[in-house]
């Protein structure tokens, strides 16, 4: 969700760095929730007037 305008993105990273989940519920109100901590990094592939080396973000319908 793009707090900024309240519509629905999709979210593409080109490169990342992925660590463990820190937190993983089974049962609970929390079923199915986990943590994930990440780095996103640059990627020296993604090039061209405009663009990000970081990310891509897809509004949804």
């Amino acid at each position: 969700m793009n707090k900024a305008n309240r519509k629905e993105v999709a979210v593409e990273i080109f490169r990342g760095k992925f660590g463990f989940a820190d937190k993983y519920a089974l049962l609970g109100k929390d079923f199915r929730g986990a943590g994930l901590k990440f780095e996103v990094l640059s990627d020296p592939l993604q090039t061209g007037d405009g663009l990000s080396q970081w990310v891509r973000e897809t509004l949804m319908k």
